[in-house]
């Protein structure tokens, strides 16, 4: 008996695809993606992008933008911004996590202690500017040694007494020795230890227009398009039961039409998840300071986007499945790739470069930026004109889909 009941249970598992993927394809899966993540993020490999705007064009910031450039740890743009607002500009805009302005040539310390370096990020990804000093640091010590060195000299005097004159010159010989040193080491680097010091870099934020925390605008978004994926993909499922039951057939035999079917079914499932998204951005307005109101044309035209194609994806799931628990397991299985890929369980900046690229193929992804630049960038409907309108078309492409599919189904 107990051997006939582990073979039909393992029948059962090995005829049904989609509890095997479930069961064996899902979870390494998800694993992967979180690996690495969080490999990448615990492991102190992050790589950010930065833009660098020199200032000061001495030779010494030039071997700077140089060592920058080769770092394999920091990711430069090759766009130059013009001046600080600019880079303020594309830090808002996220095109880069963080940019640094070198204002003071790093060999010289000011008289009034200004740092020479400044790292202007965001709120909103509050780990760049931590991580993109204690990068660029690294890079002072394995290319420009003789700065540190040099500065901690200036920092000696100035705050004890003066060098005389034979060992000012031992010490600039030393400085000159060190540097053509490192100069011929450049292209086999040593790892050193980082030596912290606030004369040299200093970390600024740019202004931003929510009372709210960065965080609470994020995911504002991020969970209300993965749970409007899980509800409209579990509301459209109704489409199984009616053709089981046979109802569909009837319409369709009668006056109605597969065309009048779904598009019923597509428009309420909009106007849920409408409501559920409303609800959402509701708490985040009145608890947490999120600011909707003022940005109420874009959350709606973004809203709307998503809903469609949420409601797009849940027909065709629910007219390629034949059964309600198929459905189920695929749909499971679809929602939290996309929204582990998207950035609805981590923020995109976390990842890996590969995966960040890849995120851009899921709509879970489109949503979520487009959330964040509204709420959080300040961005207009003109800067949310493409997103949405890949949704929308994606929404079609799903919808005729879902009608070609149920044609087929009940014609054959």
């Amino acid at each position: 008996m107990i051997s006939a009941i582990f073979r039909v249970m393992m029948l059962g598992l090995l005829r049904d695809r989609a509890a095997l993927a479930m069961a064996f394809a899902l979870p390494p899966m998800i694993y992967v993606i979180f690996a690495a993540i969080f490999s990448v993020t615990a492991g102190g490999d992050l790589s950010l992008k930065i833009a660098i705007l020199d200032q000061v064009h001495s030779q010494t910031t030039q071997r700077l933008v140089k060592a920058l450039a080769k770092s394999s740890d920091i990711r430069t743009v090759a766009a130059v911004p013009e001046n600080l607002k600019a880079i303020e500009d594309m830090v808002r805009k996220a095109d880069i996590d963080a940019g640094v302005i070198i204002r003071l040539d790093p060999s010289f310390i000011s008289a009034d202690h200004v740092a020479p370096i400044l790292i202007v990020s965001d709120p909103a990804r509050a780990i760049a500017a931590p991580i993109v000093t204690g990068r660029l640091l690294g890079v002072f010590n394995e290319y420009l040694p003789d700065i540190v060195y040099g500065r901690s000299i200036a920092d000696f005097e100035t705050k004890f007494f003066k060098l005389l004159g034979p060992q000012r010159q031992g010490l600039i010989q030393a400085l000159e020795a060190i540097k053509k040193e490192t100069q011929e080491k450049e292209k086999q680097p040593q790892q050193n230890k980082t030596q912290k010091t606030s004369q040299l870099v200093e970390q600024k934020n740019i202004l931003i227009r929510n009372s709210a925390s960065a965080t609470v605008v994020y995911y504002a978004g991020a969970v209300g398009f993965m749970f409007l994926l899980f509800s409209l993909i579990q509301g459209a499922m109704s489409l199984i039961d009616e053709r089981q039951n046979g109802i569909t057939d009837r319409m369709v035999s009668g006056m109605g039409s597969i065309g009048k079917i779904l598009t019923g079914k597509f428009l309420f499932l909009v106007l849920q998840g409408i409501v559920q998204l409303s609800l959402i951005f509701f708490l985040a307005q009145f608890f947490y300071g999120v600011d909707i109101v003022g940005k109420w044309r874009e959350c709606l035209f973004i809203s709307i986007g998503a809903t469609c194609c949420a409601a797009s994806i849940g027909l065709v799931v629910a007219t390629m499945c034949k059964t309600r628990q198929q459905a189920t397991t695929f749909s499971n299985f679809l929602v939290l790739v996309m929204s582990a890929i998207g950035g609805s369980m981590v923020p995109r900046f976390l990842m890996p470069p590969w995966l960040q690229d890849m995120s851009w193929l899921v709509p879970s992804a489109w949503v979520i930026e487009s959330y964040n630049a509204a709420l959080w960038q300040g961005a207009g409907l003109s800067d949310l004109a493409l997103s949405i309108s890949l949704l929308m078309i994606l929404s079609m492409v799903g919808f005729i889909a879902a009608m070609l599919t149920l044609s087929r189904s009940i014609q054959s």
